[in-house]
């Protein structure tokens, strides 16, 4: 029953859909973000980031396993993981370039790039190591909203303590399958978290 629970907690928060998550919050905040951009732009932003960062991929992927490139959505071997790493990158990108002719708060391309960079450095570690990208892309969001609530002096306490809680059940998960050492686990959390909040905070 547990592991039942912990492959639900595995796919339902993919890494795929941390980065919306990171939207939804920022655009629903009492931010100046939230109220500079229309309710019909915001509509066409998560549009594209559904599109570029979780149908795609998710698509994507899905012929990488018919083709037998990897094994599953899951991609437990570590060499398994660089296509769809370098795939994520040119996805991202894309979505940035498209964003661009927007005229959004710089914070937001921010909040992109800094997931590319994150992308980028999973990638160069999976060569050597396979660290967890559910607990990296989830530190990813609780680093985002703590360097958003300093920057724009904005109360996201209750989002950083429910994700955080959150981040709790996403490594018990990953742990209960065996995907992952308890080190690949809390490095992954602790790195996503450095990351994102560092560029957020100091870019």
């Amino acid at each position: 029953m547990e592991e039942k629970i912990a492959k639900i907690i595995s796919i339902i928060f993919q890494p795929l859909m941390m980065p919306l998550l990171t939207l939804l919050i920022l655009f629903n905040s009492d931010t100046f973000i939230a109220f500079s951009i229309a309710d019909e732009m915001k509509t066409f932003i998560y549009f594209l980031f559904i599109a570029f960062t979780v149908l795609l991929p998710t698509m994507i992927f899905l012929w990488l396993i018919k083709r037998g490139v990897i094994s599953s959505l899951d991609m437990p071997e570590a060499s398994e993981r660089k296509i769809p790493f370098l795939i994520s990158i040119i996805l991202y990108f894309a979505l940035y370039y498209l964003l661009r002719k927007l005229a959004l708060p710089e914070l937001v391309y921010l909040l992109l790039l800094g997931t590319i960079l994150s992308i980028v450095v999973c990638f160069f570690i999976t060569i050597i190591w396979k660290i967890s990208i559910h607990m990296i892309a989830v530190g990813g969001v609780i680093g985002s909203l703590l360097a958003l609530s300093i920057r724009l002096g904005a109360d996201f306490i209750l989002p950083i303590y429910v994700v955080t809680l959150l981040a709790g059940f996403i490594g018990y998960a990953r742990l209960k399958l065996y995907a992952h050492t308890p080190a690949q686990v809390y490095s992954g959390f602790i790195l996503g978290t450095a990351l994102m909040a560092g560029i957020v905070f100091f870019v």
